[in-house]
């Protein structure tokens, strides 16, 4: 790696390729260090691929091209979310390592593809001051939770500000005159029903089997549920950065979401909500989370983290009936959040001291 006339790191080709599918790039964000420009961007960067777990700008811009190819709309939406978050973080002067790695972000750009997704209509400004709302606000919420959970307890604040922050102003919203609920909204929304049809199947009243090819689009959902993508090309995309970023995150990803619909399944869980991927997103993350990031990697995290995926969906199946009787249609990834500070609580001396807060999604 050599240096520039300003004394800046200028990076090779090879350098840049080789750490962009095996790690953090550490040579990139150092060479961002002296122009606070290209800092913030790498930051937002990896603000959003924190979102899947991965502190990798590479990986961010992967999965904000994945969001813009699913919808333009949503992908500004994300755009606007990681950088409010994250100049939010920087105008009340938070920890500068933590908002490079891309601490503050994630949530924004979690928060921003929530809001758009239930709100509507599409392409409209007072939805996008909503994404600035909630994105400055996730990150209020965040440090809080830093201070309370990781520097009292060592316990990673996992997307808990996006869940708490997407689950208020949706009820705040939805119960308003200016908050105009999406179309998503009345379809996810099913309430509470005298018999559960547990069909997998594309729409709430539509036909469906529970069959293989059902069980995989519905694994495919869970992945693409990452950032509100209902779709198998969602899941393609986002499954592909983290084949770019991390194979063994990009394994227990499919195997979370897999084992989290397979547990709806035998739980007798609505079909419809289990096909567009809703308790795959939280088996998905709570795997790969405690499988490879939170802990160490091994036989044996491995095995939490399949479990811990499991419980996901039993977590699920409870808090559903409790966020939606208040008009969000989903408990969103809070499952995911709740088992995994759980595991973490309970076996807190076999957290890995080494695992940097910036891979703490």
């Amino acid at each position: 790696m050599a240096s520039t006339a300003d004394g800046t790191a200028a990076l090779s080709f090879t350098t840049i390729a080789r750490e962009a599918v095996t790690g953090t790039m550490p040579s990139l964000r150092a060479a961002t260090d002296r122009r606070p420009w290209l800092r913030f961007l790498d930051s937002c960067l990896r603000g959003i691929g924190q979102g899947g777990l991965v502190d990798n700008p590479v990986g961010g811009l992967f999965f904000l091209a994945a969001i813009a190819t699913f919808s333009p709309w949503v992908g500004v939406a994300a755009a606007v979310g990681v950088l409010a978050a994250t100049a939010t973080a920087e105008f009340f002067g938070l920890d500068r390592a933590h908002i490079g790695a891309g601490l503050y972000g994630y949530n924004g750009a979690l928060v921003a593809t929530g809001l758009v997704a239930f709100l509507g209509p599409q392409w409209n400004l007072a939805v996008l001051g909503y994404v600035v709302v909630g994105a400055a606000l996730t990150t209020l919420v965040m440090a809080a939770l830093v201070v309370t959970l990781l520097k009292t307890w060592n316990v990673r604040p996992t997307a808990l500000p996006f869940n708490l922050v997407l689950t208020f102003l949706l009820i705040a919203l939805l119960h308003s005159s200016r908050g105009h609920a999406g179309p998503l909204v009345s379809a996810k929304n099913v309430g509470a029903v005298d018999h559960v049809n547990t069909v997998l199947r594309a729409a709430p009243e539509g036909p469906g089997a529970n069959s293989l090819a059902n069980v995989y689009e519905a694994v495919l959902h869970g992945i693409g549920q990452l950032f509100f993508l209902d779709s198998n090309l969602g899941g393609y995309l986002i499954l592909a950065g983290l084949v770019l970023c991390s194979r063994r995150i990009a394994v227990l990803a499919v195997l979370g979401s897999a084992t989290a619909v397979l547990t709806s399944m035998a739980l007798g869980m609505d079909g419809f909500r289990v096909y567009l991927g809703v308790p795959g997103v939280s088996g998905f993350l709570t795997c790969a989370a405690l499988g490879a990031v939170f802990l160490r990697p091994s036989i044996r995290s491995y095995l939490i983290g399949v479990a811990a995926a499991a419980a996901s969906a039993v977590f699920l199946a409870a808090l559903t009936p409790v966020v939606t009787a208040w008009a969000p249609p989903a408990a969103f990834s809070l499952p995911y959040c709740l088992v995994t500070i759980l595991v973490l609580f309970a076996g807190g001396a076999q957290r890995t001291a080494s695992t940097p807060l910036a891979q703490a999604a």
